[in-house]
């Protein structure tokens, strides 16, 4: 589904072909010197921009007040005399604020944009000194459609919660905070853009409008600040179910617990939740669900599932208090899951070579296939899915992109005396391009942004199946949706990894440390570690020039039944000459009681009683002209 607003078609990106090492580069590689660190840069001038913010205290996912207002016409009204619209925009105005000002012409053709698609617009103005000649000015300079609601006492602010006059809120049918913060990054103290980088409102709008989950919840909305009192928190009183502890619920837990979904039950009804409330307080409780294993505290984490301590104390509260349903008429706007691609319809569908039987019982071994592609030169790719026809018996999928051609000579060598070479190797087999986990979508990269599919190559992929009890056949699906147009930006899914590595029987806690170093300029997306049964933790340590260390991603206990992808909020900048350091920890003894042979030394290897140490990541570069597209 189009809309008018969200017609730039997102690029992907991913790694060119990396160079064939030549064995003596390899074997010097460890001695070669790097440049010396820059000198410490001046401060520069103030410049404060939107960046992505932790939607939780903002109050993103609840109930949204019941606002009653009254508008520059004498008419009166309320929030939810709007329950009939797909969702309403509250844009926060002022007509003094410069940044509120230079969002004047962008709210007006969002409005206009959305005039057939049953958004409502709201502008409120709560900064005092504005007068109503001032506001009904301001509505026909720019064309306002959507009622101008003057709040001179500031009470709808403090309801609101809001920050700035540049702030805008989406609200869904239900009254559901869908997405809080800036419209966009054009705009912001110090700085202006010719072309914002990132549409936030529009992207949210859209993927209201589509039934999807909106991914970029709250940003930070640089303009005028307002000085409001700040709504008093809500207590863990009157706790229902429809008011509350669905939109928790719905915000953490039916991604996977829904019919058809990897969870082994769902959670979509009142009754559902209510029957196994103490179970769901006890996983709680011990942080078994919902699954992560980051530290606590590190990122922060855009795909962060866990609840934050006040979501905790609501449904602690609920379930003592018996678990009351509550108002119906409160309850949020369903969730739909209706299966297929995420990303829309691909523009080319490849496939397993052949469909794979998955037993009843016992370990399945793993399987690696080929799958040919259809392109003759250099492909851009916007948006990446991959999709199991057996969804509950898909443990994990790696897809890897090669070269459709025999090794070089170059590469024979390498292979021959890997064993004399540095843990730093560039990428071989672990130049991955996808990744499946349960749970997951489809990756849809940032507009501007493109995965490249060098001209020539194949897929590899890897699926680790699982026996659940009941026979199955698989046949999963990879969907690439191809940019419109060439990237100025490029998606490189890389690794940092050891392949040759002995871990001896018995050993609890045997280290193995791989780095990267970074050829050029960009910023780190992702992280997505991989080990098998042996693994233990792992960590990625960015390294700077000057040789000082900062961990980006820990693991303190690594659980080889959840792959977890880990996505930062804020990318972090990286400079030629950085490396990133990741180290892995297995525990091959008999206090691991998932090691498959404690008597038994364990050298690298795709199945799963072998190990591995993977640590893929996800960098964007500007892309180097030429490339064909």
């Amino acid at each position: 589904m189009k809309h008018a607003f969200c017609n730039r078609e997102p690029t992907a990106r991913q790694p060119p072909p990396w160079p064939v090492w030549p064995l003596l580069g390899l074997l010097l590689a460890a001695g070669c010197g790097r440049p010396a660190p820059e000198p410490a840069a001046t401060p520069g001038p103030l410049r404060v921009g939107a960046v992505p913010v932790d939607p939780i205290p903002e109050g993103v996912g609840r109930l949204m007040p019941d606002l009653a207002f009254e508008d520059l016409d004498r008419h009166s009204g309320r929030l939810s005399d709007y329950s009939n619209h797909t969702g309403v925009v509250l844009a926060l105005r002022d007509v003094d604020c410069p940044v509120s000002r230079q969002y004047g012409q962008t709210l007006a053709r969002i409005e206009a944009a959305c005039a057939t698609q049953n958004i409502a617009f709201l502008y409120v103005n709560s900064a005092t000194p504005n007068s109503p000649e001032s506001m009904q000015d301001e509505r026909r300079r720019f064309g306002f459609r959507g009622r101008y609601v003057p709040d001179p006492t500031g009470a709808l602010g403090s309801l609101l919660g809001v920050h700035t006059t540049a702030e805008v809120f989406l609200i869904d049918r239900a009254r559901t905070l869908c997405y809080r913060g800036a419209v966009d990054d054009q705009f912001g103290i110090g700085y202006t853009l010719p072309q914002p980088r990132q549409r936030f409102l529009e992207l949210a709008l859209a993927e209201l409008l589509e039934r999807k989950v909106v991914k970029i919840k709250a940003t930070s909305a640089p303009g005028c600040v307002l000085e409001l009192e700040p709504p008093p928190p809500t207590p863990a009183t009157n706790v229902t179910y429809y008011h509350q502890i669905s939109r928790i619920v719905q915000e953490h837990c039916v991604r996977c617990h829904h019919p058809g979904g990897v969870g082994p039950f769902s959670l979509m009804s009142y009754e559902a939740v209510a029957k196994r409330r103490k179970m769901i307080r006890r996983v709680l409780t011990t942080g078994y669900m919902p699954p992560w294993s980051a530290e606590p505290g590190s990122g922060p984490w855009a795909n962060d599932p866990s609840l934050s301590a006040w979501e905790k104390e609501q449904v602690f509260a609920w379930v003592d208090a018996g678990a009351p349903a509550g108002d119906p008429r409160e309850a949020p706007v369903p969730s739909e899951f209706p299966g297929g691609w995420s990303i829309g319809q691909p523009d080319v569908v490849v496939e397993l070579p052949e469909a794979r039987d998955i037993p009843a019982q016992g370990l399945v071994p793993y399987y690696n296939g080929l799958i040919s592609l259809p392109f003759k030169q250099d492909t851009w790719v916007q948006a990446i899915e991959i999709l199991p026809t057996s969804v509950p018996h898909v443990h994990h999928a790696l897809v890897m992109v090669e070269p459709d051609t025999p090794p070089t000579m170059s590469q024979m060598l390498r292979r021959r005396f890997r064993k004399f070479l540095p843990h730093r190797l560039p990428p071989g087999f672990e130049n991955y391009f996808a990744v499946y986990v349960p749970g997951a979508y489809g990756n849809r990269f940032p507009p501007g942004t493109a995965a490249r599919i060098p001209a020539g190559s194949r897929l590899r992929v890897q699926m680790h199946y699982v026996a659940t009890g009941v026979p199955s056949v698989d046949r999963t699906r990879i969907g690439l949706v191809l940019a419109r147009q060439p990237p100025t930006d490029e998606a490189r899914m890389t690794t940092v990894s050891a392949i040759d590595f002995v871990i001896p029987a018995g050993a609890p806690n045997y280290r193995i440390q791989a780095e990267y170093e970074f050829p050029q300029a960009g910023k780190l997306v992702s992280f997505a570690p991989h080990m098998h049964y042996r693994g233990k933790a792992y960590r990625y340590d960015l390294v700077d020039r000057a040789g000082g260390t900062t961990t980006v991603l820990n693991v303190p206990v690594y659980d080889f039944n959840w792959q977890h992808s880990y996505v930062l909020r804020a990318p972090i900048d990286i400079q030629p000459g950085m490396r990133l350091r990741a180290t892995s920890w297995y525990d091959n003894s008999t206090n691991n009681p998932a090691n498959p042979d404690p008597a038994s030394d364990v050298v690298y290897g795709l199945d799963s009683t072998n190990e591995m140490m993977t640590g893929c990541f996800i960098w964007i570069t500007p892309v180097t002209p030429p490339h064909d597209t």
